[in-house]
């Protein structure tokens, strides 16, 4: 299950945002995360306190680039530490201080 913290950072994007926003997944046991071949310290696999992760399914390169901008403020404000931008989803995470990803912002291609 994503943590506590994780779910009201996403209700204040989507508050924010202004419209739903379709997530393809948060929370990953590592038994799915391998299955998948994610990476072994994943931050889908941070769940708890206000750590974890979400892609945010986002076809529409206008739809994405508002999604940037309200994220940018929101990673500035500490609700996120870490963001990697792809073609067709957003990954947005929080992890903590000693994580690799921390405080990284990554391109990437959607899967």
């Amino acid at each position: 299950m994503p943590s506590d913290g994780h779910l009201d950072a996403i209700n204040e994007l989507i508050s924010r945002f202004g419209q739903p926003i379709k997530i393809n997944i948060m929370a990953r046991c590592p038994i799915y995360n391998k299955k998948i071949g994610g990476v072994e310290d994943s931050p889908h696999l941070e769940n708890i306190d206000d750590l974890g992760a979400s892609d945010i399914r986002c076809w529409n390169p206008k739809k994405r680039w508002k999604l940037i901008l309200i994220l940018a403020d929101m990673i500035n404000e500490g609700y996120f530490n870490q963001i990697e931008v792809c073609n067709a989803h957003l990954h947005i995470a929080t992890v903590k201080s000693t994580h690799r990803l921390f405080n990284e912002c990554n391109w990437g291609k959607s899967k």
